[in-house]
């Protein structure tokens, strides 16, 4: 091949990454939803599947609700739109967790509000109802 075509191939790329990375803006000059997800979660530094992921649910339980706004709804539609992936879904319980991380991601780092019911003492108790593990407090299950 010659390398010209190479170096215009690497140069689409490079544009293509480009494109992808700008956040396009709503009719009012803001960032869209999904667009600030992304930004939030690319200022923590997570890999590019995890953010993937994260938008997947969050377009989930958007869709699932009608395309309602998130700001407009709360803890009841996060725990039907769960219920939902267990009772008709059959997901299992750590893919559970995982939606749940993605909108609380999504309410606390992005929309500035936090889940009412999800606060962080629940935060310990998984969706199948057993209790994780604190890491770091050096302390056995007896307390000790």
């Amino acid at each position: 091949m010659c390398i010209c075509f190479l170096r215009l191939r690497a140069q689409a790329r490079v544009k293509e990454c480009i494109a992808t990375s700008v956040p396009r803006a709503s009719r009012q000059g803001k960032p869209k939803l999904l667009d600030r997800v992304r930004d939030a979660i690319r200022f923590k530094h997570y890999s590019l599947r995890t953010e993937q992921v994260y938008v997947d649910w969050i377009k989930r339980f958007i869709l699932f609700h009608g395309k309602r706004h998130p700001e407009k709804m709360g803890a009841e539609e996060v725990r039907a739109f769960l219920s939902d992936l267990a009772a008709n879904q059959n997901v299992a319980a750590s893919t559970q967790n995982q939606a749940l991380s993605a909108l609380l991601s999504l309410y606390r780092e992005v929309l500035k509000q936090d889940c009412p019911g999800y606060g962080c003492a629940e935060s310990e108790t998984d969706i199948a109802g057993e209790r994780r593990g604190r890491r770091g407090c050096g302390r056995g299950p007896h307390g000790w």
